[in-house]
């Protein structure tokens, strides 16, 4: 679709482009802070030992010469320095050393399960917020993996199927846990809700936007930063008791987060990610003011400017991140705006809306492509702003000496800031973060690339007409340890959606009377041709089953799934919603039992989308 898209002219045109459709209001925000294993904060890469066993080599390696990313010495000293405060000086490469090298292994959410479920060696597990044992693919052997860990901690707002894994069947539809055989030990801490603390979020979009805590966690529920900031300090304590082999990484950790009473305090937390010199302390303007020497730290790059307020640094409402300005004021030159709203929370990066809206003019002349609608326009003197450039569109400027050539601030009176020449079209390159320069169809690093092709799922009904191969040879397979289907045994699609009664997992809207009231069980929708072959009527019970798990349902027949004719062959499809399980006031079947353990070749996002099943009525 981007490359579509992008052959079709919409990349960097206001409503054009690509948005991605989220289930949770911070997923952007989470991959943002390197929550996917392979990345760190701000999308750089991990350091890995083959590839990055110095400082010097992963700047070699992952640094352009061309586009925004020649700036990533910038962007890895400054987080090493956020990291390790005083510790990361110029003589230790900025203790680089402390950070783990990953090795050649695969570390994502479905290897993870895979290695628990061959007992290969992983012996504790913090789950923050997740709740695999419904959640994940192939449920039953996630659970029964789970019982080879020595140690298990579920942060969440409820107990879960996870963390009470031990004293639930193994298995969809099986006998009884017997916990005096499961050596896994568990501990669950309560966490607050997002109406109970305070801090940040982003959308899809990109938009940051600041919350306020509205009431206090009930009991002994604690934010998360809260709980983390318990078990830096308790870690650190046995650490200098007892150093063991390599107490550096631990010992010497920046977690200066802290108010007065010593606990966490989200705005300190939020000085850090947008980043500050090291000298005095002061908010840094944006990323653009990052060095590579040690003298600043940032949390997260592309975060840079969302918190930057010196004059307000205990007030989010004065910071770019709590803006609530619904004015849709243009930023500069034009008369109206153009629905941007650059003033309402903070866009990563530097505020911009629209990514790539150079695109949106012409590449000689600077002039809108669309003068209707407008996001940036060359007057021949100066850049018309309805958003913030995704280019350099202007250049500092510096005296004999190198020095800033200050001049008053016409937006701040009675301050100073540095005079700014207005770059021409001509320096101003319409992809400014990709090290060509220019727009990319032939995309670099992936795994199944460079160019896209159509494979069936793995578990597919029909033959791949469009492509000599059947499924993608690169997809994250696990044929050692998982039953796969075929068509002959199971000749029916199944696949998996969300309903607006409930969310994700179930373990919070399955705890609400009036939401459990609206929705009370878990179904399966089936099309009334299908039913008729099986002689089901709505209302019954019946049964889904393939090699992975069996599990019993409620059946919907619907008009809203029809069989198809997929290459000259009737093949029906059955969906499952995925929010039910057993704890909760109504309790059903987990979807997730009958799942595949397939992954993308470049993200490993589980093929949970489409699998084979075949269908029966339940005795």
């Amino acid at each position: 679709m981007c490359i579509v898209q992008e052959l079709l002219g919409n990349i960097g045109i206001a409503g054009g482009g690509i948005a991605a459709l989220r289930g949770e209001s911070n997923v952007q925000g989470s991959t943002d802070f390197g929550l996917l294993f392979d990345n760190l904060s701000g999308y750089m890469a991990a350091p890995a030992a083959a590839k990055h066993p110095t400082l010097a080599d992963w700047l070699s390696v992952e640094t352009t010469n061309n586009g925004y990313w020649a700036n990533k010495p910038k962007f890895l000293v400054s987080l090493l320095k956020e990291y390790w405060g005083e510790a990361a000086t110029f003589d230790n490469d900025y203790r680089y050393d402390y950070f783990p090298k990953m090795d050649a292994a695969n570390y994502s959410f479905l290897s993870i399960f895979d290695n628990l479920a061959k007992d290969a060696g992983i012996k504790g597990l913090f789950l923050w917020g997740m709740n695999p044992a419904v959640g994940g693919a192939n449920t039953n052997m996630v659970r029964k993996g789970l019982t080879n860990l020595d140690w298990m901690v579920s942060v969440d707002l409820f107990d879960n199927d996870t963390a009470s894994f031990w004293s639930m069947p193994l298995s969809e539809g099986g006998p009884a846990a017997h916990p005096a055989d499961i050596k896994t030990e568990v501990f669950q801490l309560p966490a607050a809700a997002h109406l109970e603390k305070e801090g940040t979020v982003a959308n899809s979009g990109r938009w940051i936007q600041w919350r306020y805590k509205m009431v206090e966690s009930p009991g002994e529920a604690k934010p998360d930063g809260e709980i983390m900031t318990l078990l830096v300090d308790k870690l650190k304590e046995l650490y200098k008791a007892d150093a063991g082999p390599l107490p550096g990484p631990i010992v010497d950790l920046n977690w200066p987060y802290v108010d007065a009473s010593g606990e966490f305090d989200p705005h300190l937390a939020a000085e850090a990610i947008n980043g500050y010199t090291v000298k005095d302390g002061k908010l840094l303007a944006s990323f653009a003011t990052l060095a590579a020497d040690g003298s600043t730290a940032c949390g997260c790059w592309v975060y840079g400017g969302y918190y930057n307020n010196n004059d307000a640094k205990g007030d989010p409402s004065k910071q770019p991140c709590g803006a609530r300005d619904a004015s849709d004021a243009p930023i500069a030159g034009f008369s109206e705006g153009l629905s941007q709203y650059s003033q309402w929370s903070f866009s990563w990066p530097a505020n911009r809306r629209v990514l790539y809206n150079r695109a949106s003019t012409f590449a000689d002349t600077g002039k809108a492509r669309n003068p209707k609608r407008p996001l940036v326009e060359w007057t021949g003197t100066s850049w018309n702003r309805n958003d913030v450039p995704d280019f350099a569109f202007q250049t500092a400027q510096v005296d004999a000496n190198k020095q800033p050539i200050m001049i008053p601030d016409p937006k701040k009176p009675g301050k100073m800031t540095q005079a700014q020449t207005p770059n021409p079209p001509i320096k101003c390159p319409g992809f400014f973060m990709n090290g060509e320069l220019v727009s990319r169809i032939w995309a670099p690093g992936l795994a199944d690339g460079p160019f896209p092709e159509h494979y069936e799922p793995y578990e597919s009904p029909t033959k791949n007409k469009l492509s000599g191969t059947q499924n993608n040879p690169a997809a994250l397979q696990f044929k050692d340890t998982v039953k796969y289907g075929s068509p002959d045994k199971y000749p029916i699609v199944c696949t998996t959606f969300r309903i607006v009664e409930h969310w994700q997992t179930g373990a919070m809207t399955r705890r609400s009377p009036w939401l459990t009231q609206a929705m009370p069980f878990m179904y399966v929708e089936i099309s009334e041709e299908l039913a008729k072959e099986k002689g089901i009527k709505s209302g019954d019970n019946i049964e889904l089953f393939n090699n992975r798990g069996t599990i019993k349902v409620k059946a919907q027949v619907t008009k809203r799934v029809k069989p198809l004719t997929i290459n000259g062959k009737k093949t029906h499809t059955v969906a499952l919603p995925w929010h039910w399980s057993k704890l909760g006031i109504a309790s059903g079947a987990v979807a997730n039992a009958l799942s595949i353990n397939v992954g993308d070749a470049n993200t490993y996002i589980p093929e949970s989308k489409a699998f084979l099943v075949d269908v029966r009525k339940a005795g």
